[in-house]
């Protein structure tokens, strides 16, 4: 028994050893001037963070807490905590593109930018809701956004319109403009009458239009596509069954598919990857957390996750080229 026991303990710090070197941890403490900020619920152990971006270079972006802030760090190291707003926002809308960090804030919505570097003023970025009305000059309050790479998308559930004195049944209005602010195009995207009332169906298009993402599910693996790395498909997600658990990188290419595992024990899958944020709220029951929350930057993948009973934000770097080579 003793001897049982010696060897299965040596197998897991084996194991454990094998991941140090695959996955590197930073912690911020919870709003503090050097730390994370965000909205933290001690009693349901709720955190919610209203944005998360990370670098090709490295330095991870992370915006929340009221009145909204913008924290960037080099690793362990905070480079600058901002006040952007007075208001937080509830849902995690940001985007680093060029020398540039771009905020959504959906409580008043509003986009404002703030050079990378955290130097300089906080900008508000004009927007038109078309092509002659201003954010300011129309009823058109978007109930949910989208920054890409390349436009940012907004949207506004509505549960009919007319078209040709005909009723077309819940969906939603989508505008696309620039980083600038001016407008690029309009569209509806909704379906027809047998959905009305079927919020979830509804919030499924939402969830689909604003992170289109491939899911990849084979046998006990089940995850979200991540981008492309080195001639490969990169998907995060789990795997598990009666013989194994383990959060899973996927690696598929047209050669066929490999994985890399970081097994946990039985149910404590958030002892090796913190339990992921909560990015969205849309109340204050339906709370919940988008593909957002993990992504592919140059030879790694992010994630952020969070450990409520030490009152830290935890960003974890999961190095894809020595997961691979360990396969």
């Amino acid at each position: 028994m003793k001897l049982l026991l010696g060897i299965l303990l040596f197998q897991c710090s084996l194991s454990v050893s094998a991941q140090n070197d695959v996955i590197r941890q930073w912690s911020y403490d919870i709003n503090t001037e050097e730390g994370a900020p965000c909205s933290y619920d001690a009693s349901s152990n709720r955190l919610l963070l209203s944005g998360f971006d990370v670098t090709d270079d490295g330095f991870i972006y992370l915006a929340g807490g009221t009145p909204l802030r913008l924290a960037c760090f080099d690793g362990p190291k905070v480079v600058f905590n901002k006040k952007i707003d007075e208001i937080n926002s509830s849902s995690v809308f940001l985007k680093v593109r060029g020398d540039s960090v771009y905020l959504w804030n959906n409580e008043h919505a509003s986009l404002v930018r703030v050079h990378k570097s955290g130097e300089g003023p906080v900008d508000r970025v004009p927007l038109l809701m078309s092509e002659n009305q201003s954010a300011t000059r129309t009823a058109f309050v978007p109930t949910d956004c989208y920054l890409g790479d390349n436009d940012i998308v907004l949207l506004k559930r509505r549960n009919t319109i007319i078209v040709n004195d005909s009723y077309i049944f819940p969906g939603f209005d989508i505008i696309h403009i620039g980083y600038d602010g001016r407008f690029i195009k309009w569209k509806w995207f909704g379906d027809n009458e047998s959905i009305v009332g079927n919020s979830i169906f509804n919030n499924d298009i939402l969830y689909q239009y604003l992170y289109p993402t491939k899911n990849y599910d084979k046998n006990d693996f089940s995850g979200h596509y991540k981008g492309e790395w080195n001639g490969y498909s990169i998907y995060w997600g789990s795997t598990y069954s009666l013989n194994k658990a383990a959060w899973t990188i996927v690696f598929a290419s047209r050669d066929g598919v490999k994985s890399y595992d970081i097994p946990y024990q039985g149910t404590d899958a958030y002892g090796v990857i913190p339990m992921p944020v909560l990015t969205h709220q849309i109340d204050d029951e339906t709370i919940y957390t988008a593909p957002s929350y993990c992504i592919l930057r140059g030879n790694y993948l992010y994630l952020l996750g969070y450990r409520g009973e030490k009152r830290q934000v935890v960003v974890s770097r999961i190095d894809l080229q020595k997961s691979i080579e360990k396969i």
